[in-house]
């Protein structure tokens, strides 16, 4: 409730107002200046100012991407299909696949495979999950949404191209 507070002075201030009289009132009518202010003091010490941090742009040279076009892309997220969460770029030719900046060899892949990694009680949550020879990585989780079918078919098209 964002507006909690104002709920409270308010009913606070007409109920002074009613026992107490006009002193009262001038009064509750600084407490919630005063807790404002407090709280825009402790706000700029929690987050400090983010003009302060520079900022620099993502160079593309940074990426390990290769420079040639995709030979297929493989939608994983139809909710986020413009994003680089939201698809696999499959470079047959190179032998690997591009995700969300990261660059999986399709010679250390192991296995591929979907599960749903919701908790109990909570709406389905399914992921694709590639099991891969690389130490540093040996598991890369991929979102694929609440749909057990549209995970199985991300699975297919993966395995396909290996």
């Amino acid at each position: 409730m964002k507006y909690r507070r104002l709920i409270f002075y308010v009913i606070i201030f007409f109920a002074l107002g009613l026992a107490v009289g006009p002193l009262a009132i001038v009064l509750a009518l600084i407490v919630p200046l005063i807790d404002y202010l407090i709280s825009q003091y402790k706000a700029r010490e929690t987050y400090p100012d983010a003009s302060s941090v520079p900022t620099h742009p993502l160079e593309v040279s940074a990426l390990d991407a290769p420079s040639t076009e995709p030979s297929d892309t493989i939608l994983v997220n139809p909710t986020r299909g413009s994003e680089p969460v939201g698809v696999i770029l499959v470079y047959d030719d190179e032998g690997l696949f591009f995700y969300d900046g990261n660059v999986i060899h399709k010679a250390d892949i192991v296995d591929v495979t979907f599960n749903n990694a919701a908790t109990p009680y909570t709406p389905n949550d399914y992921q694709v999950v590639i099991a891969t020879r690389n130490s540093a990585c040996s598991r890369i989780r991929i979102p694929v949404g609440a749909d057990s079918g549209w995970a199985m078919e991300v699975v297919a098209q993966i395995k396909k191209h290996l």
